[in-house]
């Protein structure tokens, strides 16, 4: 499954947050979605929702064909 985590920090979205859990693991959050792990879903209401759905779309077509991947050879 896909995340979110790398899109959303890049962006600099100020509803990403990294947090540690109390055993010590750092976890990634959207804090319109709910304290998580990871960013597995985004918002309604995302600061940047046409290009986290395109994002999203890019990610499903790699991962159904790996080889459609655009690659500057």
């Amino acid at each position: 499954m896909a995340t979110f985590n790398e899109f959303c920090k890049n962006k600099e979205c100020p509803e990403y947050i990294e947090w540690t859990f109390d055993m010590g693991q750092t976890c990634i959050s959207c804090k319109l979605v709910g304290q998580s792990y990871n960013i597995y879903q985004y918002p309604k209401n995302c600061l940047f929702l046409d290009e986290i759905k395109k994002f999203k779309s890019e990610k499903e077509i790699n991962n159904e064909n790996p080889n459609h991947a655009n690659h500057n050879l």
